[in-house]
């Protein structure tokens, strides 16, 4: 849409160019076409720079789902880990704890204090929550690319 104001104004610029140019050249008045001179050029100023702004953001999400599919790897990767830790704390100290069933290994470790202290599994839980921060984001920018493309060129 942007681009196509971009280009309309364009050409009317041109136009009042022309027509300006035309008149002053035949001792008209000309205030009318100066007038959309002014117009024109600052329409075609305004319809470049939103043009650019859009396109940067176009470009800044060109590869967000391959980030976000990195991020997404990396967190099961980071479960798997927690999971194993999990299992052998699970067997590590049977006696004590009954044998609990969780989808996630991320919540059994907040069941077990022990786990939660220790400082590998912190820092693994520290990094899935700030790859789930990140995923969040880079959806949140892979819908606004969507958007910034519907204005530039009604894409979507």
């Amino acid at each position: 849409m942007i681009i196509l104001l971009f280009i309309i104004s364009i050409t009317m610029l041109i136009i009042s160019i022309i027509f300006n140019k035309k008149g002053n050249e035949a001792r008209k008045d000309t205030a009318g076409w100066f007038t959309s001179l002014i117009l024109f050029s600052f329409t075609t100023i305004t319809c470049l720079f939103a043009t650019l702004g859009f396109t940067a953001s176009v470009v800044k999400s060109k590869y967000t789902v391959e980030m976000i599919t990195m991020y997404e790897q990396q967190n099961n990767q980071i479960e798997e880990q927690i999971d194993t830790v999990v299992k052998q704390y699970q067997e590590y100290e049977s006696d004590t704890y009954a044998m609990t069933s969780s989808e996630s290994s991320i919540t059994l470790v907040s069941l077990y204090p022990d786990l939660k202290s220790d400082e590998l599994v912190k820092k693994q839980i520290k990094v899935y929550q700030d790859n789930n921060k990140k995923i969040t984001e880079l959806k949140e920018k892979q819908i606004n690319a969507k958007a910034s493309k519907w204005w530039l060129y009604f894409g979507g």
